[in-house]
């Protein structure tokens, strides 16, 4: 609270300010200008604050084609920071993913598969959607990841009489069993053969497997392509995560402290939350880190940050409360009226930055007849008497 009975300086426009903490408060300069007249002067501040950025519109990446009662397929969306992602599947079933930018789901029956990915932060949504059409194929049974040079994969079908069976890999070698309904390959591409075990291969990528069925009787032949990520060896799903503080509160207009993490496991190669974050705070979707500026008010509410890699992903939880900030540079209108003994006043309507507020006073009690609303700050009534020169202080 500050009590000050020279006027604050303005500038021409309206300039913007960060809101204050703590209560506000408003000297008066009630002087007598005879026959029982009364002035006084003010400062006027406003805080415009952005509006923010609804997420940018961005696509569904996923397969050009996919076979009935297939699973491991993938679909992914640019993440971007601050926001949540909400996926549906129509034709097919998620199984994971779903609240993060990417998506890992299983097919359904013949005919088109839908997917849509609805991107939101604090300032609004965007959604895009992807129709892949979905064929009769043989199903194939391999690993949701391959270890960069840990051993043999294996991928299979179940084996259905009167059919044969041919294997294409992508990006690694195949081993054996090419012409039958169970495959075994390395992920190590045949020109590293003279040491499949040891070869330099460092960056993972990912192993495209094509599996044809033909109809031995008819010749008709269908296939499935599979997409098999590569990561790093020994590499596992995210675990343990945690958020350092796990509870906090802050204020509207403050920029919070930067909220960092921690994990055990694999690294992460996503992070998501949901429900969104009060409006200006945002969530780096690399880091996982949590900062920015609370712009509204919001309630205690708990929030989940799921960390994903091709692996797994790992869950932890923020208990996060918004608070108004205070009332700050409390003002009352101009011009200044004049106060006449035995005539009602136009009522002082006040205004001020930062947070609602919740009760008005004043020091000292205002010369007889007026009064000041206790809710509204609206100093109003009939000057009953002729006061001398005094200073009062409306404190928010």
């Amino acid at each position: 609270m500050s009590n000050s009975t020279t006027p604050i300086p303005t500038r021409p426009g309206r300039p913007s300010l960060r809101p204050a903490t703590g209560s506000a408060a408003l000297a008066l300069l009630l002087a007598a200008t005879g026959c029982g007249n009364w002035a006084w002067d003010r400062a006027d501040y406003v805080v415009n604050r952005p509006a923010g950025t609804p997420p940018a519109m961005e696509a569904i990446s996923g397969p050009a084609s996919l076979t009935a009662g297939q699973g491991a397929y993938r679909a992914s969306i640019p993440p971007q920071a601050g926001a949540t992602y909400a996926w549906t599947v129509t034709n097919g079933t998620a199984t994971s993913g779903a609240g993060t930018p990417s998506l890992t789901f299983t097919a359904g029956a013949v005919g088109d598969l839908g997917l849509t990915c609805t991107v939101t932060n604090a300032a609004g949504s965007v959604q895009d959607t992807l129709a892949i059409p979905v064929h009769h194929g043989p199903v194939i049974s391999a690993p949701l990841v391959s270890e960069l040079q840990q051993g043999v994969d294996t991928a299979s079908t179940a084996a259905q009489p009167g059919f044969s069976y041919h294997w294409d890999l992508t990006g690694g070698q195949i081993l054996q069993g090419r012409e039958t309904a169970t495959v075994t390959f390395l992920n190590v591409p045949a020109s590293s053969a003279p040491a499949l075990r040891n070869a330099a291969v460092s960056t993972p990528g990912q192993l495209v497997l094509e599996l044809t069925a033909t109809e031995d009787a008819t010749g008709a032949a269908e296939s499935t392509t599979l997409v098999i990520p590569e990561v790093e060896d020994d590499a596992e799903a995210p675990a343990g995560l945690t958020y350092a503080p796990g509870s906090a509160t802050f204020t509207v207009g403050v920029a919070i402290p930067e909220i960092l993490n921690d994990s055990t496991g694999g690294s992460v190669a996503s992070y998501a939350v949901a429900p969104a974050l009060p409006k200006g705070l945002v969530l780096d979707p690399v880091t996982g880190f949590i900062q920015g500026t609370p712009l509204e008010r919001s309630p205690l509410t708990t929030y989940t940050v799921t960390a994903t890699n091709a692996l797994g992903s790992t869950t932890a939880t923020l208990d996060l409360t918004v608070m108004d900030a205070a009332p700050a540079h409390l003002a009352y209108p101009s011009p200044v009226p004049a106060f006449v003994r035995g005539t009602a006043i136009t009522p002082l309507a006040p205004s001020s930055d930062g947070g609602p507020v919740a009760a008005y006073s004043i020091q000292p009690a205002l010369p007889q007849g007026l009064a000041l609303d206790a809710v509204t700050g609206v100093i109003s009534g009939t000057p009953l008497v002729i006061a001398p020169s005094s200073i009062y202080t409306v404190t928010a």
